[in-house]
């Protein structure tokens, strides 16, 4: 099983778990699918030490100085309607 393999399943486990109008995104761009599944954790009000503003994470910032992924509003979030 390789990396993206492995995101791909993190991803269907978050949103197998999530309310039925949780975000689609592409699994190519992994920075996307970060900052999109910190919403979805963001949402469950629990305690932890993640930013109010995904995009403000110091791996996410990390990620975009290497262009790594797409930044703020260059990705659409699909929802079901």
């Amino acid at each position: 099983m390789d990396f993206l393999d492995k995101v791909i399943g993190f991803y269907h486990f978050v949103c197998d778990r999530a309310p039925r109008n949780a975000p689609l995104v592409a699994p190519g761009d992994l920075v996307a699918i970060d900052v999109e599944a910190m919403k979805v954790l963001l949402a469950y009000k629990a305690r932890n030490k993640l930013l109010a503003d995904p995009w403000q994470s110091p791996q996410i910032i990390t990620a975009l100085r290497h262009n790594l992924g797409s930044g703020r509003g260059n990705y659409l979030v699909l929802r079901e309607s």
